[in-house]
């Protein structure tokens, strides 16, 4: 849809009140209508033809030729919502061959009398399945292609590539929320600070926000203190032979107590232990990442942990990752003490977005 066809479809006049006017029936619904067009517009803009909830499409069991459609809403391409409000069979018929397209259309009828009673127009929906979609707007549900001869429906062994006779739902539209919930995280830094930290964190994002469910808000140089426990996620970058005063102990320690996602660094070598001794301080065991953690495979996929700056030393408790590697060093393309390449520096960044999705997954 075109910027101009878009700015079309909002009314751009509305019927304007005055005392002793004659309210007829078409003035009256002139300016329902003005309302109406506002909406439909606005749901088309906003958020786009497809399905919001439900609507799944599942063959019968055993297998024949009706499927069933769960209850749930769908917007069209004019922004009519459309809601199924109950499961709805569908029968394909034992003639239906070839390619169909299962598709939901909107309509309405109208109910009720017109002498001297109220008249209603009643929102209706239609299914129907046809060898392509129709000219009018429609919402597709799935797709089938069916044999001559057998023509039992079934659901998708494989739902990447179904086969013949089994329902293909990977054309079916869905409207993502446009609402992003936000994610505190504050940088924090024990012994020397490290300003590629705060570089790193921001390539990092920066790949990151376009394809996170999730809005991003970074503060830097975060003090510690009682308001530490209010972020969602907390990372210490640590440096040199560093200690840890009461105040830093008691901050983490009320981070740990109300199960504050926590990355914990360790940024050179001499920072090694005093990370280890703050894990102790603080009760927490980290462990080594096992092949089948949620960090190897979601959103990316990886077969072993990638390098950071450092190595690949990665460890983790349920709300905390201990590291190592130096990852947020490596964020801004420091890999194993050296200029690392385009590919190593990705590797690194999807990694650090999975252990980041990770560590929130676990807040929420």
């Amino acid at each position: 849809m075109t910027e101009n066809t878009l700015a079309s479809q909002f009314p751009r006049k509305h019927i304007k009140a005055y005392d002793g006017m004659s309210i007829t029936a078409d003035v009256w619904a002139q300016a329902h209508e003005e309302h109406r067009e506002k909406l439909f517009a606005h749901t088309s803009a906003l958020h786009g033809a497809g399905i919001i909830t439900g609507l799944d499409v599942i063959a019968n069991d055993p297998p024949g030729q009706v499927v069933f459609i769960s209850a749930g809403v769908a917007v069209d391409q004019t922004g009519h919502i459309i809601v199924v409000p109950e499961t709805v069979a569908f029968d394909f018929g034992s003639s239906a061959e070839g390619q169909l397209y299962i598709m939901l259309g909107y309509g309405e009828r109208q109910i009720g009398e017109e002498n001297g009673d109220p008249c209603y127009m009643q929102a209706e929906f239609v299914i129907a399945a046809r060898p392509a979609m129709p000219k009018r707007p429609a919402v597709e549900l799935g797709r089938i292609t069916l044999s001559r001869t057998q023509k039992t429906i079934q659901n998708a062994e494989n739902p990447l590539h179904p086969g013949l006779n089994q329902l293909d739902l990977r054309f079916r539209q869905q409207i993502q929320p446009k609402f992003q919930p936000v994610v505190r995280v504050a940088i924090c830094h024990l012994g020397a600070k490290n300003k590629a930290v705060i570089q790193g964190w921001d390539y990092l994002l920066n790949a990151y926000q376009g394809l996170a469910a999730q809005k991003f808000i970074v503060d830097a140089d975060v003090p510690f203190s009682e308001h530490l426990s209010d972020y969602d996620l907390v990372y210490i970058g640590c440096s040199g032979d560093f200690k840890v005063d009461s105040a830093a102990e008691q901050a983490l320690k009320q981070c740990v107590s109300k199960k504050t996602a926590i990355m914990l660094e360790a940024l050179d070598e001499k920072s090694d232990s005093g990370c280890s001794n703050l894990l102790t301080t603080l009760g927490q065991t980290v462990k080594p990442l096992e092949k089948s953690h949620p960090a190897f495979s979601s959103p990316y996929l990886f077969t072993k942990i990638p390098a950071g700056s450092r190595g690949t030393d990665v460890k983790v408790s349920p709300h905390i990752v201990y590291s190592a590697a130096g990852y947020s060093l490596a964020w801004k393309g420091e890999i194993a003490g050296t200029e690392g390449s385009r590919s190593d520096i990705r590797d690194a960044h999807e990694f650090g977005m999975n252990l980041i999705g990770y560590l929130t997954q676990q807040k929420r």
